[in-house]
């Protein structure tokens, strides 16, 4: 007998006649084949002179890298341990962040301010503020900021322009 053909207990007994789906699974599976390592290749020399002159090339050059100023080898081992010193200790005063630290909104200027809600992200709802200036403060929601002037949407749906010269303050005031 098969699987399928296997009778299964009857949960109730008006037992339904139950299709099970046909299982489609995937039976072949294809790979790149990796590229095999590059060999080094060889020059073909003409005529035994020029050989010669390439192993002597070959010669000196791993001399000069085996041979290095006496001060040059103490400029290094001085890096290096200044390097074991800075990594070794893991519990140092000195605290290194991942993240560059962005100010807060109560720490910048007005034009930083400024320059923050009009870059405000497009998917976030817009930040509602008082705009002070000397005579008047607006309540609204930044619409749009040139050189010399903003553009301030009231909360009762009108527009005011006003000259960045002449605001004294933006305070984040949150959800109306």
């Amino acid at each position: 007998m098969l699987a399928k053909d296997k009778k299964e207990p009857l949960l109730y007994i008006n037992q339904p006649n139950i299709h099970y789906p046909e299982v489609n699974m995937q039976s072949v599976f294809s790979s790149k084949k990796s590229k095999p390592a590059v060999e080094e290749v060889q020059p073909q020399f003409e005529d035994q002179e020029s050989r010669a002159k390439v192993n002597m090339f070959k010669e000196t050059k791993l001399a000069d890298d085996k041979v290095a100023p006496v001060e040059n080898k103490q400029e290094v081992i001085e890096e290096y341990e200044e390097q074991q010193r800075v990594h070794s200790n893991p519990f140092s005063k000195e605290r290194r962040s991942s993240f560059k630290r962005v100010k807060s909104f109560k720490e910048m200027n007005v034009m930083e301010r400024l320059h923050y809600l009009d870059h405000f992200p497009h998917q976030l709802p817009p930040v509602a503020c008082i705009f002070e200036r000397t005579d008047v403060s607006v309540k609204g929601i930044l619409i749009n900021k040139t050189d010399f002037e903003i553009e301030v949407k009231t909360f009762d749906n009108s527009v005011e322009k006003m000259y960045i010269a002449d605001l004294i303050s933006v305070k984040m005031i949150g959800l109306r």
